[in-house]
């Protein structure tokens, strides 16, 4: 016989009275909890359900009503809405990727070379606008930021295939897949009600890919990329006019034709004649000839050029080989995707042929000549004999190959002021 006058206070507040088979019944219902405060019959004082009634023999609550952690308080967030805390949470990481990004913008050596120019000033404002985007919690906001990073999380991959196709390799490539971490966990920390522990997890992916992005992309001043990815540049903005042949003393063709002016009875204007061509200075070409054997990767008429396009006209070897790279980095943009990424793998057949103590140097040595970085005479010298020997040792056919668009791309830098 069901016992009546329970007084059950209700969650909003409210209060009603229930008989013991409905107390029952409301509980299996998840209507009420083992929390929820009562009035037994004949008492003034209120209490817990579990102290009043002996719960053991009846039935847990249902599924779709279960307490904290269960589908319950799921289906009660999604009803109310994701959780605002999580808006502001990344509204905050996106205005420390902000100032990051702004950081590089100010001091762009401080980022990897391993690839181009990045527009870091663009990437800061855009930061900042998505950051805004978040500020207040909005909905819309929310949305809108989803979608920024469901997309630059797809743009990431046809990204990654021109880089890969312009030659860059090895831990370079780790800072794209940081920044699609970083993307992918932006727009599932953003998404709909989830349990706390998810949205920690969310977090903490964020986290560890801008720590990657740091990591794998900063270079402190005068430091390279990784080898042998510090060769592998995309290619900067083409110049404006090809580069001039140099003058050579072989071209007395443009003078007026020989032999004598007929005779008229008078007097006729001098016959003019082209320039002649200025000579070179005096060992220039023996400079060639000892640059040539010492820096295999350029040819001689690489190094002709080279030095005619010098204001001393003669150098030594281990210039030639500091200018060289210079210029080759400056000069990437005129060598097609095959031919990129044809360079790309002579210098890791290079690469791969040298102890990593030398490796690692040579390559530290290689961005700073190529960013116009100081580098010393004794570095030139020990450096151009690590890259001879290592060239050397390549095939024939390789080496020439080498040679071929260590000109092409040296030539086109000279043509950049």
């Amino acid at each position: 016989m069901a016992t009546k006058g329970f007084r059950v206070r209700l969650d909003d507040g409210s209060e009603m009275d229930l008989d013991s088979d409905m107390l029952r019944s409301w509980y299996e219902q998840g209507l009420i909890r083992g929390d929820t405060p009562i009035r037994p019959p004949g008492t003034k004082s209120w209490q817990r359900l579990a102290q009043a009634e002996d719960l053991r023999y009846w039935n847990a609550p249902s599924e779709r009503s279960r307490g904290p952690g269960g589908e319950g308080e799921e289906e009660g967030a999604a009803a109310h809405g994701p959780q605002v805390w999580r808006s502001y949470v990344a509204s905050a990481l996106l205005f420390l990727g902000a100032a990051a990004a702004a950081y590089w913008a100010f001091y762009p050596e401080h980022w990897t070379s391993a690839f181009g120019p990045v527009p870091w000033r663009e990437v800061a404002l855009g930061e900042l606008v998505l950051a805004l985007c978040l500020v207040r919690g909005w909905g819309f906001g929310r949305a809108f930021v989803r979608i920024v990073m469901l997309v630059a999380a797809f743009a990431l991959f046809p990204l990654a295939g021109l880089v890969i196709a312009q030659g860059v390799r090895g831990l370079p490539l780790l800072v794209l897949l940081s920044a699609w971490v970083v993307a992918s966990g932006f727009f599932a920390f953003l998404g709909s009600a989830m349990a706390t522990s998810s949205a920690i997890l969310c977090l903490a992916t964020i986290v560890l890919g801008g720590a990657g992005i740091y990591y794998f992309g900063y270079a402190p001043a005068g430091m390279a990329a990784p080898a042998p990815a510090s060769v592998q540049a995309s290619s900067p903005a083409p110049a404006a006019a090809p580069p001039r042949a140099p003058a050579t003393a072989a071209a007395p063709a443009a003078a007026s034709p020989a032999g004598p002016a007929p005779a008229t009875g008078r007097a006729g204007p001098p016959t003019t004649s082209a320039a002649a061509p200025t000579p070179p200075p005096a060992g220039q070409a023996q400079a060639v000839r000892a640059a040539a054997e010492e820096v295999p990767l350029l040819s001689a008429h690489a190094v002709e050029l080279l030095m005619s396009r010098s204001a001393a006209q003669v150098l030594d070897p281990p210039e030639v080989f500091r200018r060289s790279y210079g210029l080759v980095g400056r000069g990437l943009w005129a060598l097609d995707r095959g031919e990129s990424k044809e360079i790309g793998d002579l210098h890791s057949l290079i690469y791969a042929s040298l102890p990593p103590p030398e490796r690692a140097r040579l390559g530290d040595y290689i961005d700073r000549a190529r960013s116009r970085y100081a580098t010393t005479p004794d570095e030139d010298r020990q450096m151009s004999q690590v890259m001879k020997s290592a060239v050397l040792a390549l095939p024939a056919d390789k080496r020439a190959r080498l040679q071929v668009l260590f000109e092409k791309a040296m030539t086109a830098g000279l043509g950049r002021p």
